[in-house]
């Protein structure tokens, strides 16, 4: 059984809440572990949010954090862990966004992006399922750390003009910008240099799409795969 720990973030206040609101963190003790343990709980305290632990011992930890995962509106990972400490994408790490009930974050690229210090969030539509739930988890990071929210859309297939009435309806204070992508989605991910999270949707498969996969891969910040429609808290 994986070793589970309920941590209350500093600061927070007792109050009845109508949705989910942990944040679960899975974690291994190795580095990206333990740097994937910082990122939640710094999050947790922006977000006035209760933190779970699962430490992950066992051979296959892969059902515990799916378990996990039904009861919290985000689940973060590292990008690799103590079975896989070369470079590259840990082997849980697909099948968990894949899969999970929830948001996925996956803790990797620049230590800059990953402390937080760019001020801006960068949200990437297409036109597909997973747009709104993108919007909404962007939007709702971009307001717990005040920062700037940056939308990529593909200019066809109606993502440009669901981006803009999704904004403009429920997020009208937040600081965004719309851009216009014409580019490939991966010169997209490889832009987000100056972002501290790229947000994203899975795709349609259950080990997530190719632009997931290649933004879990390569992308020079932290990752945060869309994967329920559910309004986050």
């Amino acid at each position: 059984m994986s070793a589970t720990t309920a941590v209350r973030s500093p600061g927070s206040r007792t109050k009845p809440r109508k949705r989910a609101t942990r944040l679960t963190v899975g974690t291994d003790g190795s580095y990206w572990g333990d740097v994937a343990l910082t990122w939640a709980r710094r999050h947790a305290t922006a977000t006035d949010g209760d933190l779970r632990i699962v430490n992950r011992p066992e051979p296959n930890p892969l059902p515990a954090l799916l378990a996990a995962s039904a009861g919290s509106r985000m689940l973060v990972l590292g990008c690799r862990g103590e079975r896989h400490r070369a470079f590259g994408l840990g082997a849980l790490v697909l099948p968990t966004a894949g899969s999970a009930r929830c948001d996925t974050l996956v803790v990797r690229g620049l230590w800059s992006a990953i402390a937080a210090r760019h001020g801006r969030i960068t949200a990437m539509v297409s036109g597909g399922d997973h747009d709104t739930a993108v919007l909404r988890s962007a939007a709702g990071l971009a307001t717990a750390y005040g920062a700037e929210l940056h939308v990529h859309a593909r200019p066809h297939g109606g993502a440009l003009d669901h981006a803009r009435r999704w904004l403009a309806e429920n997020a009208p204070a937040a600081r965004t910008s719309l851009h216009p992508d014409e580019q490939s989605p991966h010169d997209a991910i490889l832009r987000a240099s100056d972002s501290d999270v790229l947000v994203l949707g899975r795709g349609a498969t259950s080990h997530c799409g190719t632009v997931a996969r290649f933004a879990l891969h390569h992308a020079p910040c932290p990752v945060l795969v869309a994967g329920s429609s559910a309004p986050a808290s």
